[in-house]
């Protein structure tokens, strides 16, 4: 005998859907594709994108909006929330080549909005903060915490990137903005994050404000694993130890991988940025990021451009004039320049610890 079943209908598609479908990390390359192939074709951005992905396509254009109208992005509604999770996403998908990047994703991320600062609250913790079982009567331990404030302050992170026209024009600008931003922004992030500087007016400080610990003489795995336990006693003796990731030079990481037992389960990620002969470790619940949910694009075909990692101005810079100067007019082609806000802080200093001059 037949059963009479309901009849289930399918949920009706919302907006959001789309999201679901699409990768968020896709939204910001998409958004300086629309900005070349605007360019080229004399549309607008926004009209670019939707020309590009269609009119389901919700997030990219809230993106291109945040560049000329910071206010656009403190309104209500989800495209405006969605645009915030794509900025991150970004970073996150340069986790690959980033050290940095898998860093920022395995830890705690805030928006920084429109603030000129954000504080973070945070205290050190050692073993005897802890609560003690204790007999009938027994007095109980008192315990008075010290609280600080570490502070996120928006810094820009900038690049310039160029494209010939015809690719442009094609339809593998998406990927190739993609790959091309997140490897410029990810060594970027490992350049000033992996490092020992001091944070200044334009940057902030390196993970690695402790002195950096003696390295183990003798070389070998005796060395790799006396170094490895030093590093963590370090952190266990200021409280640290809950989720630790291993940061290293890319020859130091390759040691790592080859030579611990593969029991040893702690994440290990390279940085070509870090100095040769240098280890350390971080505790990622004391590390805290904040982005705004803006990213800046402009594209010029007219510009002469220093084509040097560390420019200096045409003339009057050292040399002079600089000797690599490129006229995009001349060589049809289409520089990008990106500029997005960043920030982070360990919430302990001594929740990163570093060894330098390694013996293996």
């Amino acid at each position: 005998m037949a059963m009479n079943r309901p009849l289930t209908r399918p949920r009706p598609l919302v907006p959001e859907d789309n999201f679901r479908r699409t990768n968020p990390a896709h939204y910001v390359p998409r958004a300086a594709a629309a900005h070349l192939r605007s360019f080229v074709s004399g549309q607008t951005p926004i009209n670019a994108a939707k020309a590009m992905y269609g009119e389901g396509d919700l997030v990219t254009p809230e993106i291109l909006k945040a560049a000329t109208s910071a206010a656009k992005t403190q309104q209500a509604g989800w495209a405006q929330d969605l645009a915030r999770t794509a900025v991150l996403a970004t970073i996150q998908d340069a986790a690959s080549i980033s050290a940095a990047a898998s860093i920022i994703a395995r830890s705690l991320s805030l928006d920084l909005g429109a603030l000129a600062q954000l504080n973070v609250p945070s205290r050190p913790l050692t073993p005897s903060d802890a609560a003690k079982f204790l007999a009938e009567g027994a007095p109980i331990p008192v315990h008075q915490f010290n609280f600080a404030a570490s502070t996120l302050h928006p810094f820009a992170l900038k690049t310039i990137t160029t494209y010939s026209r015809e690719l442009s024009e094609s339809s593998g600008i998406e990927a190739v903005c993609r790959q091309t931003l997140a490897e410029s922004f990810g060594l970027g992030l490992d350049a000033v994050m992996l490092s020992t500087a001091a944070g200044s007016a334009s940057q902030p400080a390196g993970l690695f404000q402790s002195a950096p610990l003696t390295p183990t003489a003798g070389g070998g795995l005796a060395a790799l694993t006396g170094d490895i336990r030093a590093l963590f006693s370090a952190l266990a003796q200021n409280g640290a130890g809950a989720n630790v990731v291993i940061v290293a030079a890319l020859p130091q990481a390759a040691s790592l991988k080859a030579q611990l037992s593969p029991k040893f389960d702690w994440p290990i990620f390279a940085s070509t940025a870090m100095p040769a002969a240098t280890c350390g470790v971080v505790d990622t619940t004391s590390f805290v990021s904040g982005f705004t949910s803006e990213v800046e694009f402009d594209v010029s075909k007219t510009t002469a451009l220093v084509m040097d990692t560390t420019p200096t101005d045409i003339t009057g810079g050292s040399p002079s004039p600089a000797p690599l100067v490129k006229s995009d007019y001349q060589t049809e082609m289409l520089a990008l320049r990106a500029s997005m806000h960043v920030s982070w802080t360990m919430r302990v200093t001594a929740h990163a610890q570093l060894i330098q001059n390694v013996t293996w």
